[in-house]
């Protein structure tokens, strides 16, 4: 079979939503690459935010991260597209001013203020697990280094108003109600995949996609073969040509096999 190049949503994919990675999916990662094929994380999660030793011991040919801001192959950085501090800075300020919390992404490190996120649930997972890779907005004013960012609007209607501002210049990708991605427009993680792809002479049409959220609808779109996990929103499973059981129910093995990929 001719080498694909398989790309990899993290939660709710390759994981679970209580960041439990299963053995199966572990054994098919591994055997689909000493069959010869690439495989690749593609996140929305920056790259700081992808450190669980269990996930990373896959082994993996590169990533695909911060919805295709960050992209590595092998060891080789292939891009870093950082947001200048003077941008940052106004989507901070302005946040603030329409009550949204916000939080900075980056390769290195997360930054957020305690007075916004200590008291949040996800806040203090993030404290907890980020640890040295967490720093605060206020100490490191304008010292940034990152390439997205993600809000939670305390009041919707205020925040409705600040991602029409935002909208000039990022693409929104909606989560929810109040929790919003917001990445620089024109890139998505169709773009990072398209990167690898041009780094490394790799036809798109042999790359396959997993993912279950909103923001892999691009690289559904843009790959060859695209498969949704079977918790995926309608309109994702949709936009997929394979639709695959979950993480936990061995879902990455299957299709994988499906496909004959393994």
């Amino acid at each position: 079979m001719k080498r694909k190049a398989v790309f990899f949503d993290i939660d709710g994919t390759l994981r679970n939503w209580e960041h439990t990675v299963p053995d199966d999916t572990v054994r098919a990662v591994r055997e689909l690459r000493a069959g010869g094929h690439l495989a690749f994380i593609n996140s929305g999660r920056s790259q700081a935010f992808i450190s669980e030793p269990r996930l990373l011991s896959m082994g993996w040919d590169g990533f695909v991260s911060g919805c295709g801001t960050y992209v590595q192959v092998g060891q080789r950085v292939v891009r870093d597209r950082l947001i200048a501090p003077a941008e940052l800075a106004r989507a901070v300020s302005l946040a603030r001013e329409h009550s949204v919390r916000i939080i900075l992404e980056g390769r290195f490190c997360l930054y957020f203020d305690d007075d916004q996120f200590a008291d949040d649930k996800y806040g203090r997972m993030l404290i907890r697990e980020l640890g040295s890779r967490r720093k605060t907005i206020s100490d490191n004013y304008m010292r940034w280094r990152s390439g997205k960012f993600s809000v939670d609007m305390d009041d919707p209607a205020e925040g409705e108003k600040w991602l029409a501002i935002m909208s000039e210049k990022y693409s929104c990708i909606r989560h929810n109600e109040t929790v919003v991605e917001l990445v620089p427009r024109g890139f998505g993680k169709a773009d990072g995949m398209l990167e690898v792809c041009s780094f490394l002479g790799i036809d798109p049409a042999d790359c396959v996609v997993f993912g279950d959220g909103n923001n892999d609808l691009d690289m559904f779109r843009a790959a060859g073969t695209a498969v949704a996990m079977e918790d995926a929103p309608e309109s994702v499973k949709d936009s997929a040509d394979l639709v695959t059981s979950g993480p936990l129910d061995g879902g990455i093995d299957r299709a994988l096999r499906r496909l004959g990929l393994i």
